[in-house]
Protein backbone atom coordinates (compact mmCIF):
# COMPACT_ATOMS: atom_id res chain seq x y z
CA UNK A 1 0.00 0.00 0.00
CA UNK A 2 2.82 2.42 0.82
CA UNK A 3 3.94 2.27 -3.28
CA UNK A 4 0.75 3.41 -3.93
CA UNK A 5 0.59 6.84 -5.87
CA UNK A 6 -2.36 9.08 -3.93
CA UNK A 7 -2.70 11.23 -6.97
CA UNK A 8 -3.30 8.33 -9.37
CA UNK A 9 -6.10 6.50 -6.19
CA UNK A 10 -7.68 9.85 -6.39
CA UNK A 11 -8.20 10.05 -10.52
CA UNK A 12 -9.32 6.61 -10.78
CA UNK A 13 -11.38 7.33 -7.78
CA UNK A 14 -12.77 10.08 -9.57
CA UNK A 15 -13.24 8.83 -13.09
CA UNK A 16 -15.18 5.92 -11.33
CA UNK A 17 -17.62 8.06 -9.65
CA UNK A 18 -18.12 10.28 -12.61
CA UNK A 19 -19.10 7.07 -14.67
CA UNK A 20 -21.07 5.62 -12.12
CA UNK A 21 -22.90 9.05 -12.45
CA UNK A 22 -23.16 8.83 -15.98
CA UNK A 23 -24.25 5.32 -16.18
CA UNK A 24 -28.27 5.11 -16.29
CA UNK A 25 -29.83 2.47 -14.27
CA UNK A 26 -28.54 -0.53 -12.29
CA UNK A 27 -25.14 -0.34 -13.43
CA UNK A 28 -24.52 2.91 -12.49
CA UNK A 29 -26.31 2.12 -9.00
CA UNK A 30 -24.00 -0.80 -8.68
CA UNK A 31 -20.29 1.38 -9.21
CA UNK A 32 -21.97 3.88 -6.49
CA UNK A 33 -22.48 0.95 -4.13
CA UNK A 34 -19.18 -0.17 -4.31
CA UNK A 35 -17.19 3.18 -4.32
CA UNK A 36 -19.45 3.32 -1.08
CA UNK A 37 -18.32 -0.15 -0.39
CA UNK A 38 -14.52 1.02 -0.60
CA UNK A 39 -15.51 4.69 1.13
CA UNK A 40 -16.78 3.14 3.98
CA UNK A 41 -13.99 0.32 4.09
CA UNK A 42 -11.71 3.69 4.15
CA UNK A 43 -13.43 5.22 6.48
CA UNK A 44 -13.43 2.74 9.08
CA UNK A 45 -10.02 2.33 9.12
CA UNK A 46 -9.17 6.12 9.71
CA UNK A 47 -12.25 6.63 12.22
CA UNK A 48 -10.10 7.30 15.25
CA UNK A 49 -8.05 9.61 13.28
CA UNK A 50 -10.73 12.19 12.41
CA UNK A 51 -12.16 14.93 14.10
CA UNK A 52 -16.05 14.88 15.35
CA UNK A 53 -16.55 17.71 12.28
CA UNK A 54 -15.11 15.52 9.67
CA UNK A 55 -16.94 12.00 10.74
CA UNK A 56 -19.71 13.39 10.11
CA UNK A 57 -19.00 14.95 6.79
CA UNK A 58 -17.96 11.56 5.90
CA UNK A 59 -20.90 9.91 7.21
CA UNK A 60 -23.28 12.25 4.99
CA UNK A 61 -21.33 11.35 1.93
CA UNK A 62 -21.75 8.39 2.40
CA UNK A 63 -25.40 8.23 3.04
CA UNK A 64 -25.65 10.49 -0.10
CA UNK A 65 -23.78 7.73 -2.25
CA UNK A 66 -26.07 5.07 -0.82
CA UNK A 67 -28.72 6.81 -1.03
CA UNK A 68 -28.27 7.74 -4.54
CA UNK A 69 -27.41 4.44 -5.23
CA UNK A 70 -30.66 2.79 -4.49
CA UNK A 71 -32.55 5.56 -6.75
CA UNK A 72 -30.92 3.27 -9.70
CA UNK A 73 -32.35 0.30 -8.56
CA UNK A 74 -35.71 1.67 -8.17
Amino acid sequence: MKNVNPTVVFLVGTLIVLVALFVPGPVGGALLLLVAAVAAALLMGTWHRLPLVGRGARLVILALLVIMAIKRFV
